[in-house]
């Protein structure tokens, strides 16, 4: 059983089809204002195609066809899917993005192992109720389970004004959307949550040249005591305290030759 609720994304625009012909002529109409990226070789390696959003295995035979017919058509272009890892999809999927309740560390090096990248979600550490260092948690999550990027659903999902719209989950789903807010028709601001996400990144970083140098069986041990406090569930997702480690992070990076 799928542990993510049903949902799709260009699934239902290419008309839900099990015809391979179908689908690569809907395709051709949903790629036309990409056209100018897709023909810009720089551009186009940084192209992923994500084209179903939480499946439920009922419509794993879909998702194969869909995704076959799809590589036929754009072969070079890796191809996501929001879904935790399942021998049933391995043909389709380059990249698993996996939610955050259902991490598990032997899935990923499995993956890895087949060569496949594992992107991480955690909506609900977007809100903004949480404690402003929500966000700069996912880096170190990211870098203790090992995993290649982060998905965010949206940056700028203002379904409403965001200034003057008070949150609610029903209402905005407490603008885990929103990162950046609209000043104008051309200009944006950024977020606490954004910048603080990009803390976390840095943060990672840091630790994998630490663990990439150390050398010191102090530090070595450190990086092993804080490994096993760090957890996969996003309602209490790091027993520690960040800023006290990441001193200690600093002082053994200072070690390192």
């Amino acid at each position: 059983m799928s542990q993510y609720h049903r949902g799709s994304t260009y699934a239902d625009r290419l008309g839900r089809s099990t015809n391979s012909a179908e689908i690569v002529n809907r395709l051709d109409e949903e790629m036309e204002p990409y056209r100018e990226i897709l023909n810009d070789a720089a551009s186009r390696k940084k192209l992923v195609i994500k084209l179903w959003d939480e499946p439920v295995p009922d419509n794993y035979a879909e998702i194969v066809t869909l995704y076959t017919s799809v590589r036929e058509v754009l072969p070079d272009i890796p191809l996501e899917l929001a879904e935790q890892p399942d021998p049933r999809l391995d043909d389709v999927a380059d990249i698993w993005t996996v939610y955050i309740d259902y991490l598990l560390e032997e899935a990923v090096r499995v993956e890895h192992d087949k060569g496949k990248r594992m992107l991480l979600y955690a909506n609900k550490m977007h809100a903004i109720h949480n404690d402003s260092d929500t966000m700069r948690k996912i880096g170190w999550i990211l870098w203790r389970f090992d995993l290649d990027g982060y998905h965010f659903w949206r940056l700028n999902w203002w379904n409403r004004d965001p200034w003057t719209t008070r949150s609610s989950w029903a209402a905005d789903f407490d603008k885990t959307g929103t990162f950046v807010y609209p000043v104008g028709d051309a200009e944006a601001f950024s977020s606490i949550r954004l910048l603080s996400f990009r803390e976390g990144m840095e943060d990672a970083a840091l630790l994998n040249q630490l663990e990439a140098c150390a050398s010191d069986a102090t530090a070595v041990s450190w990086i092993s005591s804080l490994k096993s406090r760090i957890i996969s569930d996003s309602n209490d997702p790091l027993l520690f305290n960040m800023y006290r480690e990441r001193a200690k992070l600093l002082q053994f990076l200072k070690s390192c030759p």
